[in-house]
Parts: structure tokens; sequence; C-alpha cells
């Protein structure tokens, strides 16, 4: 069986529409050879792909002769090129390994519009996009070099053209091409290879050899082509790739050869450069950077175009870009090559102050507690009196003032209760129940005490998004670029309100003065872990491994992962591939994130210099921590309040006689 079954299209062209009677058809001997060379072709290097076959011709013998020894399989014809339909054929089936483009092409000098029509077709159609579609051209020996090197098939990784000589030999300036009414086909064939990477790396055409159909009737296979259809590549042959990029430590580093955006520039030391590097040496490339001119990862505008990064990949103005993560609009123009884990997007702020020592007696319970402890003395004060005033209306008994019972409450909350004012069984009851009270509440409060006078309290810092939106009057900012491309679009198109509100009420600012505000206090910025973190690292962490701000514990993940942007249809997508594989099994990308951090925080230190940071205001390591003044003065200060209070009510009793 040549071909596995419901896998045959035939696309017949009749875009040449001559009279069958002005054309001399190849000889029945001629056509039957060429198609037995093509089918063997098919059958010993291309046996389980897809076939697709086109023709230039209104009759093109080669494919009848082809059709005709096809005795199993579904053959669909169609009479005209059309740019749908050839699309179509294009897309292959979910269970095909491989395609096959096989064009017999009319190369007579009446034929040649339908030519260039044939591939303005094949570009339109996308065949740029499929650099696996194997392509075999059969036709004339003339303009062979023209043909394999047409634009259309630029990506192709592929490319055969079998050129059939004419018998009748051809002028010079007046060549008699396979197809014309005075000549046939001689029976001797020419194999050329369309060379992706040859020449220093760019394409080029090579002789496989040559072969007489009249003489090796019994061997008709084309041998030597083990070179020309292996895959990926494996050597580049020194091609010079066109390469974008932005700044983003520590996967971009650069420095510009002007002081102008957009221009060539010279790469540090940095993760994506080392992987380059590594790519370029197993690979043999050479490469040229430019920095994309607006810095932009890649935004889509109304008119289905992207700028940035993306829109020069789209474009096809660059081979690759060396930072960009992958959206589904976005691998709709390019294709992608994930090198990296992804980054986080994390809440910066002033690292928590320690709280003044004058309210430390009145931290061991939050301000709820200390609001229901309040109401309930009341509560239980009134509750007790009101008891005691039935008591006394029911039996006529002595009563309980409300003064009494209120400060019999308070007595016991303080573990120094006056004597019992009840004077039946039910109000001693109601007295008992407010001592176990008062015992929870007064053991709970003395070990919680005891915690944070020990180890002096903090003031809170966001730790994410929510909080952000939860604290009163607290700004945050973030740097400009960071709102590009899929981070802009997180926030644009989230559904969360607290994403919004946090992206309504976002300043941009620069690095720097962002920074400034943060260590100003009751300001935030949003940023990148893996950024922000080399930053503080290099310049604000002092020699005891102390910074003055803290990243909150909430990280959302808004990017996929990080990688290389590849233009679509480039046919060095995968060796890339197979490299970037082996760097990741190897742990080389994680090794060298963490070489090259360290490297970056060690030079930017040494030049710096930075002066160590006391933040906690001692930086001795005690285990033990002996109580002060400054700990307990918070106490002093409400003796000397209920000592003032207590004098000026003894004043007024005197005053008023009471």
């Amino acid at each position: 069986m040549l071909l596995s079954k419901n896998l045959m299209l035939l696309l017949l062209s009749m875009l040449g529409s001559a009279p069958m009677g002005q054309m001399a058809p190849m000889s029945r001997v001629g056509a039957a050879q060429v198609s037995t060379l093509v089918t063997g072709l098919v059958k010993q290097h291309f046996s389980s792909c897809h076939l697709v076959l086109l023709t230039t011709m209104p009759h093109s013998p080669v494919f009848s002769a082809i059709r005709n020894q096809m005795n199993e399989g579904t053959v669909v014809a169609t009479d005209t090129m059309r740019e749908d339909s050839l699309q179509e054929v294009l897309s292959g089936e979910v269970t095909t390994v491989c395609q096959v483009l096989i064009i017999h092409l009319d190369h007579t000098n009446e034929a040649a519009n339908e030519t260039v029509l044939a591939f303005r077709l094949l570009e339109q159609a996308g065949l740029w996009k499929k650099p696996k579609t194997r392509v075999v051209l059969v036709g004339g020996k003339t303009s062979v070099k023209d043909i394999l090197l047409h634009h259309s098939l630029r990506n192709t990784m592929h490319g055969l053209y079998l050129a059939l000589h004419s018998s009748v030999p051809s002028s010079p300036g007046h060549p008699r091409l396979a197809g014309s009414s005075e000549e046939s086909i001689s029976g001797r064939v020419s194999v050329f290879w369309r060379c992706v990477y040859c020449d220093g790396g760019e394409p080029a055409v090579r002789l496989v050899g040559r072969m007489n159909l009249e003489l090796d009737r019994e061997n008709l296979s084309i041998t030597n082509l083990s070179s020309a259809l292996s895959e990926p590549f494996k050597d580049l042959r020194g091609h010079t790739f066109e390469v974008t990029t932005v700044p983003y430590f520590p996967y971009v580093a650069y420095s510009r050869d002007t002081q102008e955006r957009g221009t060539k520039v010279t790469l540090q030391d940095s993760l994506n450069v080392r992987i380059l590097n590594t790519a370029s040496a197993v690979l043999n490339f050479t490469y040229e950077v430019w920095e994309t001119p607006d810095r932009s990862f890649g935004n889509l505008n109304a008119q289905g175009q992207y700028s940035g990064l993306v829109g020069e990949l789209q474009r096809e103005e660059s081979d690759f870009c060396l930072l960009l993560s992958p959206t589904s609009d976005r691998l709709e123009v390019i294709d992608y090559l994930r090198l990296e884990p992804t980054d986080y997007l994390v809440v910066l702020s002033e690292k928590p102050s320690l709280l003044s020592a004058v309210m430390s007696i009145m931290r061991p319970f939050s301000n709820e507690l200390w609001v229901g402890l309040v109401v309930g003395l009341i509560v239980w004060s009134v509750t007790a009196w009101l008891l005691q005033l039935l008591w006394k209306a029911a039996t006529g008994g002595p009563g309980v003032s409300l003064v009494r019972t209120l400060m019999y409450g308070w007595g016991a909350l303080l573990e120094k209760p006056p004597a019992d004012p009840s004077r039946n069984f039910s109000g001693q009851m109601l007295m008992g129940w407010w001592l176990v009270f008062c015992l929870v509440i007064a053991t709970g409060f003395k070990s919680s005490l005891i915690s944070h006078l020990t180890v002096q309290a903090k003031s809170q810092t966001p730790e994410g998004f929510q909080d952000l939106v939860e604290f009163d009057n607290w700004r945050w900012g973030i740097e400009p670029w960071m709102l590009d491309g899929q981070p802009l679009n997180y926030f644009e198109k989230s559904t969360d309100q607290v994403v919004q509100e946090v992206y309504q009420r976002m300043e941009k600012l620069p690095l720097k003065e962002l920074l400034q505000k943060v260590l100003e206090g009751r300001y935030s910025m949003v940023s990148v872990k893996n950024y922000i973190m080399v930053i503080m690292a290099s310049s604000y962490v002092d020699k005891y491994g102390q910074m003055p701000f803290h990243m909150g514990r909430e990280e959302r993940g808004i990017l996929a992962c990080f990688g290389w942007g590849i233009r679509k249809g480039a046919p060095f997508l995968e060796a890339f591939l197979s490299l970037a594989s082996r760097l990741e099994d190897a742990g080389l990308v994680k090794h060298w994130t963490e070489v090259v951090v360290a490297q970056r925080v060690k030079e930017t230190r040494a030049k710096n210099a930075p002066k160590a940071t006391n933040v906690f205001g001692s930086l001795e390591d005690e285990k033990e921590v002996v109580l002060s003044m400054d700990h307990l003065q918070g106490a002093f200060y409400l003796l000397f309040l209920g000592s003032g209070l207590a004098s000026i009510t003894f004043l007024a009793e005197k005053i008023n006689g009471i």
C-alpha cells in the first residue's frame, strides 16, 4: 500500500486554461517513469504522511499517472486553486504524522503568471507557518534556484526539486522548458535540495544527484537524501539571528551601544544570556541583539497588530526575543519556547516597626474585647442590682446600691473583690458565675501580658491585595513598565473586585520614588518577586541580613512562565526545543538563576557599600529579656491617672460635704 487509507487529497488547478490541443503531453512512458520516481520517493521517505498534490497545468501527466497507480485511498479533486481550500488541506489531520506537498509546475513562458499565482497562493494559505511540511516540486531545469529560494518557502525545512531535462536543446536567452509544444521529456532528471542553513547559515540550493529514467527503469529511487530530510537541525552553520529584548534582571541585562532607544545592545551576564550563549555554541549560530524601540512586551490593537516584542515577531522583523510570557492571543501570531518558571506579584511595604511601650498593658486584648468587658461589667452590675431590688420589693429586706454592685464586679476583675453584696441565694449564684468569668479573663490577660512585655509588638503591614484595600489611609504604586503586556491584561480583565480596586487606585512612579514613599510609611509597592528581591539584596540589606522592607506572604501568579518568543514557522524551533529540554533536565536553568543573582548582588554591594540599618533597635541576640521601665511605663501612667482621678473625687466629696 503506497498511502494509508483516507490520507490522500488531490488538488488540481485549472488556472492555465489553454486548450489541450495546444500542448504536446509528456510521453506515456516518461509520465509513468516520473510518477514512479515520485511515488517511490514518497514510499521510501514519507510512507505515513498526508499527501497533497498541486499543479499549475491544465493537465498534468505526472499526476494522472500517480492517480492511476493509487488503487487504495480516497482521492478528492477540485478544479480551482483557492486560498481557503488549500489552507484547509494544509492543516492536515490530527492523526497525521507528517505532510507532503507535491507541486507540478508548468514552466513555459506562457505559464509564468500561473507559477507566480501558485506561490502567492502558498503564501496566503500559510505554508510558511508549517515548516515541517515537505515540499517536492516537479518541473523544468531552469529557474531552479529562484523557485527553491522563493519567499513562500522561506521556512520550509525540507524542499526537493525534480528538474526534468528537455530533449530539445535550448539556445541562450531562449530556454525551452518542459511542457512546451516543441519539446518532450528526455528521461534525465536532476534532483536539487533546498538547504536551509548553508553558505554561512543562509539558504542555498544543492545538487543531490542525477539519473536517467530510461536507463534506470528497474531502480528509480533517490539516494543521498538522509541529510536533506533529517530533523531537527543540529548545525545552523553560522546563521546570524536577529534578536530583540527588553531589560529585566535576572532574566535579561544589557547596556546600550548608543543612547537612543531601539539601538543595538551589548548583553551582560544574566539567565537568558547564558542560555543564548550555550545554544549558540551547541547549534553553531551567531546573533545580533537589539532593544525594541518602545521597550514593550506587546499590546494588541484594534487592527490585530501587536506592538513591542510580539509585534516585531509578528512582522518577521526579528527571529526571536529573549523574554516573553505566553498568552492565547500571542500564540496565534508567534511560536513559543518555555525556559523559566513564572514570577509572582508581591506587595512590598515598610518593615513592621516596634509599637510604643506606653500601651503595652492594653495590647493583650483587642479593642473589641476591651469594649466587651466594659459592656459586660455594666450589664452584669445592672442585672445584679435589679435582682436585689426585686428581692427587696418582694421580701422587704435591705437592698443594694448600683454603685456597690458595679464596684464588686470591677474588683472581681482585678482579683480583689470587696464584700459580697448579695442578700439572697439567687444573688450569690450570680456572683459565683461572675467570679468564674473573672478567673478566665484574668488568667488570659496575665499570660498574654507576659508575652507582650517580653517581645515588643510590631505594627501591621499588608500581606497582599486584600490588606491593601482594607487598611485605612493606605496607598500603593507600581513601576510604569510593569503595566505592559500580560500584567496589564491581568489588571484590566480581572473579575476580582479586589484586583480592580487595587488597579484603579494604583500610582505609577519610578523605582526610587516608590521605595522612598514606602520608607516614609503607610505606602506599599506592587512588584514581581525575583526582580525586587535582587534590588533589595543588592542595596538595602545590611551586614546582619536585615532590610527596612517587608515582602507580603501573598504571591499572585499572573504569568504562565517565561521564555523566548519565536517568529511563526521558524525552522529552528525544533532544535531550540530539544536544547531547552536538555538544559532543564540537567538543572542548569535553576542553577544559573542562583549564580547570576548572587554575582549581581555581590557586585552591586561592593560598588554601593550600603550602611547597616538597625531596624529593631538592638542587634544583640539575647535568650532572655529583662523587663525595664520602658516595658512597664504604661502601668505607671495608669497608676498616676488613677491616683489623680481619686484625688479629684476626694476633693469633690469634701467640697460638696458628702
